[in-house]
């Protein structure tokens, strides 16, 4: 024993740090491997403290020699140990109570009730190395409370910033096994409070910062912020059954929301991640598919649907007793239960099964075998049927056609606002009204097909009648006025209403306000395009079935024309004249005569080749007739007035004097006068005569070319005569003069100059 300066007392130490410390060192080789070491202590307290009080300090240290070779079974440095023997009643008992208490005003760094340390510097320890070993022994009597650890923290005042009731540092150094609390017993563990597992603050009785596993998924790792759980789950409750996996009485968070900055519903659950319910690695928000037993949806009637609703949410509903989800802002029932999951239909319009929530009289019903009913709030509004669709409140007593659809009003088709019974886009461009009239409106601008685009696509537009009736195919403009139709026989009209013709056109094209039109005739003998007026028919043009000729008739005239001519270019009078730039044709052959004219052939187009000769012929008496005679060529000068007169030209080209290529010029070889008189060519006809010749021969011993004037062919006895008629000049004024003829040459060969009737060549 030793005192110090500091008045500490030591007892197998000589420097007490303590008021009282006491050291062992164990030295004795032969102890047994079984042996206790204790540091042997007894302390009383004062005559003038009663039983629990303690004003005394104590550090107890024991020191194994290293000489020691044997085994120790027990070293305690302090052995608390109470006994109470008598029958009083005591209200506390404790083997060792340390507190330790600061009235100083210095700054103490750490404070501690009672600092227990086990270290273990070198060799084996088997039974485990303990800074803290609390027993509890009951060996009879009755206990009200036992507790093997009791902790109890005060704040009487002062400022604490962090206050724990058991904190674990961080371990340094690896262990095989590392726990920070450990239970071997299946005790219950009660906290009361909040448990935050890696959550410094928990905001629920239960808040875990990442994944948790369950059950027999205690060795898996559970997805990020998310839970995994192979059994039932209670939470808030100590029997959550075993049909339901979950069940939770109280609030409680997982993953990002185990921060205190979210706090569970009361009596909740909100997990951050992924939750496996029966599945070791869930793949959505909660994952059941590993399980085959069943989910339980909450059970409630009408009235406890859920006041503040949102769509996808799912119940079953007692009052309906069906299930109902929240579709679209509206609860609506989903089906109705039974062992085979068969729907079974409601039987009249106001018991429809199922049902709209909340609106028993709008849904499905059965009214017959083999119907199905769609019912709005009591009025049944359609019908479906072993043959088709019926639509509209009293169309559903009719039977759809077999596979097809019966409706009352009317049906939009790319429009929510169709203004006839049927209406096509969405500002209904093509319609359909009760009078079957297909009305299209707008522009359309695109590739327009109606029949199909295949080779063999057909058209059809029928009239369901029949030939024989008065049935037809009408096509109308926006004004609803006619302006064609197809009728029952076949025959098409165009601006008029009956285009049968009495059967006689296909095609009739009117105008009747101004009472014209083309008739296209397929009568039997004679196909002809018939052109009409306000008058009647005017002018047709066909053929002759049978000889392939082509006829055009004309009440009137005939006028050709092009499209640049305001006159007509050739006109064939009914009377059978034919007039060239005039309309008033006044022989078989006129020539308007407001300018000179010309008629003669095309040149030779071949190279190196003559023209071609041109042979004006009077007409020939009948073949093979007895004394006929010919007829006369008359060339006749223009009518002439007054005091002027018209002549009798013939012109020719002459030969040049050497060979060439040039054109020669039209030189005028012969010219009868008025007066009769000839003038050019060679040869005399008495007074009145004068020459005529034709082009002169050039050379030596060359024959000049011959004149010819030849009248009409004869046969028999029969004869043909040559006149030259003049227009002499008469008294002035604008009637025609007459025709005078000036030299006759008769069939005996007389020449009468002045006289038709020659007796003899003068």
């Amino acid at each position: 024993m030793s005192f110090a300066a500091s008045g500490n007392v030591g007892i197998g130490t000589a420097t007490p740090e303590s008021p009282l410390e006491v050291l062992q060192t164990n030295t004795d080789a032969t102890a047994e491997s079984d042996s206790t070491v204790y540091a042997q202590m007894t302390l009383a307290p004062s005559a003038d403290q009663g039983v629990g009080s303690s004003d005394y300090a104590l550090d107890g240290e024991i020191s194994i020699g290293t000489s020691n070779a044997k085994a120790i079974r027990n070293a305690e440095s302090v052995l608390g140990y109470t006994e109470n023997a008598g029958t009083g009643a005591v209200n506390y008992l404790a083997g060792v109570d340390g507190e330790a208490v600061n009235i100083g005003t210095a700054a103490i760094t750490s404070l501690d009730g009672g600092y227990f340390e086990a270290d273990n510097s070198n060799g084996t320890v088997t039974g485990g190395v303990t800074a803290v070993d609390a027993e509890s022994y009951i060996t009879s009597g009755t206990v009200a409370t036992n507790i093997g650890l009791y902790i109890f923290m005060e704040k009487d005042g002062g400022t604490i910033t962090g206050r724990y009731g058991i904190y674990l540092d961080a371990p340094a150094g690896a262990a095989t096994s590392d726990y920070g609390i450990y239970q071997v017993g299946a005790q219950t563990n009660y906290l009361n409070g909040a448990v935050g597992i890696s959550a410094v603050s928990p905001g629920s009785k239960l808040s875990v910062n990442g994944n948790a596993a369950f059950g027999t998924y205690s060795a898996n790792a559970a997805p990020a912020n998310g839970m995994i759980v192979s059994g039932s789950v209670g939470i808030g409750t100590t029997s959550p059954g075993t049909n339901a996996k979950l069940a939770v009485n109280g609030g409680a968070a997982f993953g990002t929301y185990g921060s205190n900055a979210t706090a569970a519903p009361a009596n909740g659950l909100i997990v951050g991640g992924k939750v496996g319910i029966g599945s070791a690695a869930p793949l959505v928000s909660l994952d059941m598919s590993q399980n085959t037993d069943a989910l339980a949806l909450p059970v409630g009637t009408t009235g406890q649907e859920p006041a503040s609703p949102v769509n996808g949410m799912i119940r079953y509903n007692s009052t309906l007793n069906n299930l109902e989800s929240y579709i679209n802002g509206a609860w609506t029932t989903l089906s109705t239960g039974g062992s085979s999951g068969a729907v079974t239909l409601g039987t009249s319009v106001a018991t429809p099964s199922p049902a709209r929530s909340g609106e028993a009289t709008t849904g499905l019903f059965s009214p017959a075998s083999g119907d199905v009913s769609i019912t709005s709030t009591g009025t049944e509004i359609g019908r479906f049927t072993g043959t088709g669709l019926a639509i509209g409140t009293t169309y559903i007593s009719t039977a759809a056609p077999t596979n097809g659809m019966i409706v009352q009003g009317k049906v939009g088709i790319g429009t929510t606002s169709p203004n006839q019974l049927l209406g096509i886009g969405s500002t209904n461009q093509l319609t359909v009204d009760s009078s079957g009239n297909i009305v299209t409106s707008g522009t359309y601008t695109g590739s327009t097909v109606i029949g199909g685009t295949a080779a063999s696509s057909t058209l059809v537009l029928e009239s369901t009648s029949g030939a024989g009736t008065s049935d037809a195919i009408i096509f109308k403009s926006a004004s609803q006025a006619e302006r064609m139709r197809i009728d029952t026989n076949g025959m098409v009209g165009i601006g008029v209403t009956n285009p049968s013709c009495g059967g006689c056109a296909k095609l009739n094209v009117t105008n009747a306000a101004a009472g014209y039109g083309i008739d296209v005739n397929v009568t039997a003998n004679y196909p002809s395009i018939l052109v009409t007026d306000g008058s009647g028919t005017q002018m047709a043009l066909g053929t002759y079935l049978g000889n392939g000729s082509i006829y055009m008739l004309g009440l009137n005239d005939i006028d050709f024309a092009t499209n640049n001519a305001t006159t007509s270019l050739l006109r064939l009078k009914s009377n059978g004249n034919v007039g060239i730039s005039t309309s008033a044709p006044d022989a078989m052959l006129s020539l308007d005569g407001q300018s000179a004219r010309t008629i003669d052939m095309i040149r030779q187009t071949t190279a190196a080749t003559a023209g071609n000769n041109l042979t004006v012929k009077a007409g020939g008496a009948y073949s093979a007739g007895t004394d006929l005679a010919g007829g006369n060529l008359l060339l006749s000068s223009g009518v002439s007035t007054g005091t002027r007169a018209s002549n009798v030209q013939f012109q020719v080209y002459p030969a040049a004097a050497s060979t060439g290529s040039a054109d020669n010029a039209q030189t005028t070889a012969i010219t009868i006068s008025e007066t009769g008189t000839i003038t050019g060519g060679t040869g005399s006809f008495g007074n009145l005569a004068t020459t005529l010749q034709t082009t002169a021969a050039s050379g030596t011993d060359k024959n000049g070319s011959t004149l010819t004037l030849a009248s009409g062919v004869s046969t028999g006895t029969g004869s043909s005569s040559m006149n030259f008629n003049i227009y002499k000049a008469g008294s002035t004024g604008s009637t025609a003069n007459s025709a005078t003829t000036v030299i006759a040459i008769t069939n005996a060969g007389n020449v009468g100059i002045g006289t038709t009737t020659p007796l003899g060549i003068p």
